[in-house]
């Protein structure tokens, strides 16, 4: 009992120690490193955490790429002033500083160019400059709603690991606690079903097993697919962003060494990895590759920003530069690329721009949930389902919720969303002949002012598909197909028929609502080849009734993939 009572002192002055050290002075205003200092190693993470009920379902983890209220920094500052300049011509700045520091931070900003209407402060102390790995995440749940959702931050830096529910608070919006050891730079979303992280979630939660960890994720930030992968980096801080980054839903862009370089198997197995992945889509991972020299030189590409339609990526004079800004170009048409020069605070390989900011969702923004159609039968009408959600608790604007659709890469042609209920509305492409490449972008405003497009970036970089070759019908189920639902629209339950040709793969059968969330998983197994078929009752994954609307299901065997519509009606 005495020593448990010695350590626990030893731990609250060891913490006492370390947050006194982090109030600024000009002697020393950096007392932190990235990485855990010695004495804070010896620290056990024993402050209190309050961890609360889940928010409501469903929920959806909230992306890079979405709409973003603001930009997080923290001052004294880790990143250069005329990148500051730069975000606040477009985007508002929110500055963590103490009330002593707020106005040697304002000379600073004004100094420097920033747009002093776009610069707001939060007064609180704080640690470290490392935003990224303390700030909010957010997520959209329950009844129209966006939250943060605030877990247990992986240093014993008391006041850093504040700030999520401090914002949540003086946002007026609702916190929830999620008690999981994490950081920022060591999670990345496609703001579907989808996260990643690496092997140090399991390190630092060894408590729980990883099927307890996959259901906090699951509960809390609505990830049913969560991948855990190694580092391939093999540093202290072992962070996704240090090596790749989403771009998109259907995108990732990872580090790539020299065949050479002695951890060239660890980046090609992760690459391989996701070039596996069936993206929240339906369709396979898109892996871009950024080459980097794996050494001294500092090359931090995947430790960019993406912040409403642009991409800061951080530079340092290399040689990799160029060939690194090209990537991104190709990968995220559309998206205006630019490039941020270190400041004082150099990039590091481990610690560069993604790592000294943190986006901050925008809770009224106006979202378009869509699963994008991946192929169409031939010479039939081609039907565009999508759900918009106006967070800002305005009316949308009924005629200015298009689609805008280019048939084999010609002009885009406009046509009127049509309501059908609640908040699902439809558009009409008219039928194709097969072979046919079709293009399609969903747009959409609200009476706040918002506009939202589908993909993010709209016509740049429109979802595509195929029309269907002609003579099939549509029917008729052939050897390794997904087939339709019977009956459809239904009420209570439908079958859903489908043929199996590669009886060596596991066969996947999911439902997921219009937002592209996990409903059901209906059948995960190795099957004979040949027809089947499996019954959907309308429950999800806790036998729970789910309400009327539009839902899809998708097969997966092997590399085949396809998914359908179909129709509750109660």
């Amino acid at each position: 009992m005495r020593k448990s009572l010695l350590i626990l002192l030893f731990s609250i002055f060891a913490i006492v120690s370390l947050s006194a050290n982090a109030d600024w002075n000009p002697e020393n205003p950096f007392p932190f490193s990235h990485s855990l200092s010695e004495a804070e190693a010896r620290v056990e993470i024993e402050r209190e955490f309050v961890e609360t009920e889940p928010p409501a379902g469903p929920v959806r983890p909230i992306a890079e790429w979405e709409p973003m209220k603001a930009v997080m920094i923290r001052y004294p500052l880790g990143i250069p002033v005329d990148f500051i300049a730069k975000m606040s011509e477009y985007t508002p700045v929110i500055c963590i500083v103490t009330t002593s520091q707020e106005s040697a931070a304002a000379s600073t900003f004004s100094n420097g160019g920033v747009n002093m209407d776009n610069v707001s402060y939060m007064n609180y102390p704080t640690d470290t400059y490392w935003c990224r790995d303390y700030a909010p995440w957010f997520v959209a749940y329950g009844d129209e709603e966006i939250g943060v959702c605030n877990f247990k931050y992986n240093r014993p830096r008391p006041d850093d690991d504040d700030i999520p529910k401090l914002y949540a608070e003086e946002q007026d919006i609702e916190w929830f606690g999620m008690n999981l050891e994490q950081t920022g730079g060591n999670y990345m979303t496609d703001g579907y079903n989808q996260a990643v992280c690496t092997d140090l979630v399991l390190e630092e939660n060894e408590e729980l097993t990883t099927d307890e960890i996959n259901q906090k994720m699951e509960d809390y930030l609505g990830v049913t697919n969560f991948h855990i992968t190694t580092d391939p980096l093999g540093d202290y801080i072992k962070h996704v962003d240090c090596w790749g980054k989403y771009l998109d839903v259907d995108k990732i862009i990872i580090s790539r060494v020299p065949e050479s370089h002695y951890l060239f198997d660890e980046y090609e197995q992760v690459a391989d990895y996701f070039a596996n992945v069936t993206s929240s889509y339906g369709t396979p991972m898109q892996v871009f590759r950024c080459d980097i020299p794996g050494d001294y030189q500092a090359t931090p590409f995947t430790n960019s920003l993406i912040l409403n339609g642009k991409v800061f990526i951080p530079v340092t004079g290399t040689s990799y530069d160029d060939a690194a800004i090209a990537v991104y170009e190709n990968a995220m048409p559309g998206y205006e690329i630019i490039r941020v020069n270190p400041g004082p605070k150099s990039w590091l390989n481990t610690d560069a721009l993604h790592c000294r900011t943190h986006e901050l969702a925008d809770d009224e923004m106006l979202y378009i949930g869509h699963m994008p159609t991946n192929e169409a039968p031939a010479n039939k009408p081609i039907t565009i389902e999508a759900e918009f959600i106006a967070y800002s608790d305005t009316t949308l604007v009924e005629d200015k919720l298009s689609i805008f659709y280019s048939i084999e890469g010609g002009e885009f042609t406009e046509a009127p969303m049509i309501h059908v209920e609640n908040n699902t509305y439809t558009a009409t492409i008219p039928a194709q002949a097969p072979q046919t490449k079709v293009a399609y972008y969903i747009h959409g405003e609200d009476n706040a002012g918002k506009t939202a497009n589908h993909p993010y970036i709209g016509s740049p970089d429109p979802h595509t598909f195929s029309i269907g070759d002609v003579g099939v019908d549509e029917n008729t189920l052939c050897l390794g197909k997904l087939g339709n639902n019977y009956p459809n629209p239904f009420n209570p339950e439908t079958t859903i028929n489908y043929s199996i040709a590669d009886s060596n793969e596991i066969t996947e059968i999911t439902v997921y609502n219009i937002k592209g969330q996990l409903v059901k998983q209906l059948v995960n197994s190795k099957l004979n080849s040949g027809k089947h078929s499996v019954i959907w009752n309308g429950t999800d994954n806790n036998n729970k009734n789910v309400t009327s609307g539009i839902y899809f299901y998708k097969m997966r065997n092997g590399s085949y993939v396809e998914s359908k519509k179909m129709i509750l009606m109660k």
